[in-house]
């Protein structure tokens, strides 16, 4: 998780919990990752200008990062109850086509990551994803774009034919990102979150 993402949690422990981030993304540790399966705590302390941290409170603030960002346990009961009150607003993938929608359901998950493909794959996935916009007012979609084939047109086609209320506004809510490099990924999902925040 981007390191930048923790302050608001890190800053219930430590007051200038911004500035010691900010010190350790200049220092190059940008993830959580960096600071917990990276160098050793004295290798960290080391790279940090002298004062923003003492040895003591880095120990801390690396325990109050592996906590913000560990997987916290739940009751089966209560993921049940969970998943039944959103299946509503889940995203299916249809298509519009009958027989397709049967075939694929479930293949895309209820809210994620999905990873297409090949050209055709991606035009159908384009069609799902506008498709779902144009029915789904309140939706948006992050559109991740690694072969830099992603074509608006085929967007605007798509849409030309789904007489759905909410297709006015669909591209307005499908953000494109080209990216080649996991730390263009991790910009795309942070603005993508801080749009929707």
């Amino acid at each position: 998780m981007r390191l930048r993402l923790l302050v608001p949690t890190l800053g219930e422990h430590f007051a200038d919990a911004a500035s010691i981030v900010q010190a350790f993304e200049s220092a190059g540790f940008r993830t959580s990752y960096d600071l917990l399966f990276g160098d050793p705590p004295e290798v960290l302390f080391s790279k940090l200008p002298g004062g923003t941290i003492s040895y003591s409170d880095l120990q801390d603030f690396l325990l109050q990062v592996a906590s913000a960002t560990a997987a916290h346990g739940l009751a089966g009961d209560v993921v049940l109850e969970e998943e039944q009150n959103v299946k509503s607003a889940q995203f299916g993938g249809e298509t519009g086509v009958l027989e397709l929608d049967e075939m694929a359901a479930g293949a895309f998950g209820a809210y994620g990551v999905t990873e297409v493909s090949g050209s055709a794959a991606s035009r159908l996935v384009l069609w799902i994803v506008v498709r779902h916009l144009a029915r789904c007012g309140e939706s948006s979609a992050l559109w991740i774009d690694t072969s830099y084939d992603f074509s608006v047109d085929q967007a605007v086609l798509a849409l030309q034919s789904i007489p759905f209320k909410d297709a006015a506004t669909a591209l307005d809510r499908l953000q494109v990102s080209r990216s080649l490099e996991l730390s263009e990924v991790y910009d795309a999902l942070d603005a993508l979150r801080n749009a929707l925040t």
